[in-house]
């Protein structure tokens, strides 16, 4: 009883967490520079940010995950080392990424923004892998006052709009506060710089991971990488602002996904076929139902944060929703997947549901724009269901 009322508990700040960042930004950072900023430099903006987000969380976020799944083998092992090679080499990899992404694709833009943004890059990556510790240790009230620290930052960074231009700052300065709390509240970055026997296997599982990763993060921003090329920037910023209130859904299903995987790499905890398939229905159904509700309370909200493009998302409302919605409930599954079968499943997952979805949203973004977008979007997504299903199938049925 009492693992049961930790684990409810904890999920419960894990989502209090994710849910105060999640607000901040979508509430005031990205409103605040909407209005600055017109909405075809907005819609530059967020595929710049997307840059970012892509390479930066994919590193971080997969060595965090590598970190839980075989934290337990290295202690009963009595191994050390390895991960602070992993960090530093995923950090060279991540200035190499984002600075040739950054300078080859935005030339044109100041220098000092573009240099920011690769500094962003790296403290983003060190906050989504350095936050682990809590994790490991089950300590989500720490992962909630990381949250309050970090959401503070970000809002008081919105102040230098008041006086500059350069609005990668405000992103530095939650980000900087960021790192200097996890840098003296946790002891990762002290750990010795060694490799061990068992980093060839690690950096094999953590490589196919961060594929995995790469595809899942491309595909999560997928919508602002097809739609520019085909509709402009001033679409891009119709889709962001629809689906404003649909992705806060992430900030309540991704900390759930981050507790089972702490908990699991943790536990012998046993997962059966038929707990699995009712765990896909019930995403199902909480998603549709999600969409609907998210639909009725966006419009409202919508006009007062958006009001330049507030007509043109009330189209796409629900479609585009419900897309986003599915999306972002199929990591439930999907996370206990990462537990029970291979880190190439992981791959496989992502690479049927990215030609899915790029093929169907080019060819239905062509018959019918927006609309036609988010169509190809929800098939695509329940085309990835069905294939983690099939997948838990296979690998459960043997356990």
């Amino acid at each position: 009883m009492k693992i049961k009322n930790n684990f409810f508990s904890d999920i419960t700040l894990n989502i209090i967490a994710a849910g105060l960042v999640a607000v901040i930004s979508q509430f005031v950072v990205y409103p605040l520079l909407g209005k600055e900023l017109s909405t075809e430099y907005f819609g530059e903006l967020l595929i710049m940010m997307s840059v970012v987000n892509i390479v930066a969380i994919l590193l971080g976020n997969s060595l965090n995950n590598i970190r839980l799944i075989y934290n337990s083998e290295y202690i009963n092992e009595k191994v050390s080392g390895d991960f602070s090679v992993l960090l530093l080499l995923a950090l060279v990899l991540n200035v190499v990424l984002v600075s040739a992404i950054t300078f080859g694709l935005w030339p044109d833009k100041p220098l000092m923004n573009n240099l920011i943004l690769v500094v962003v890059s790296v403290f983003t990556m060190l906050r989504s892998y350095l936050g682990v510790e809590y994790r490991l240790n089950l300590n989500y009230k720490k992962i909630l006052m990381h949250s309050v620290v970090y959401s503070t930052a970000l809002s008081l960074g919105t102040l230098i709009l008041f006086l500059t231009e350069i609005w990668p700052l405000i992103f530095l300065v939650g980000e900087l506060t960021s790192f200097i709390y996890l840098y003296f509240t946790t002891n990762l970055l002290k750990e010795r710089f060694s490799t061990t026997y068992k980093f060839k296997r690690t950096l094999k599982q953590y490589s196919l991971l961060s594929l995995s990763s790469l595809i899942g993060n491309v595909l999560l921003y997928l919508d602002r990488i097809i739609i520019f090329p085909f509709l402009g920037a001033h679409s891009v910023a119709v889709f962001f602002a629809a689906t404003v209130i649909g992705k806060m859904s992430s900030f309540i299903i991704s900390p759930i996904s981050g507790v089972i995987l702490s908990y699991l790499s943790n536990k012998t905890t046993k997962m059966s076929l038929k707990k699995f398939n009712l765990i896909n229905l019930l995403m199902l159904f909480l998603s549709f139902l999600i969409a609907i509700s998210t639909s009725f309370i966006s419009s409202p909200l919508l006009k007062i944060l958006y009001p330049n493009v507030y007509l043109e998302t009330l189209e796409i409302l629900l479609l585009a929703n419900l897309a986003v919605i599915l999306q972002i409930s199929s990591s439930i599954p999907q996370t206990i997947l990462l537990k029970y079968s291979s880190s190439s499943f992981q791959v496989v997952i992502q690479v049927i549901y990215g030609i899915t979805y790029i093929t169907g949203g080019i060819f239905l973004i062509g018959e019918a724009g927006l609309k036609g977008f988010c169509i190809a979007a929800i098939l695509a997504a329940l085309i990835k269901y069905l294939t983690l299903i099939v997948i838990g199938t296979r690998t459960l049925n043997r356990k």
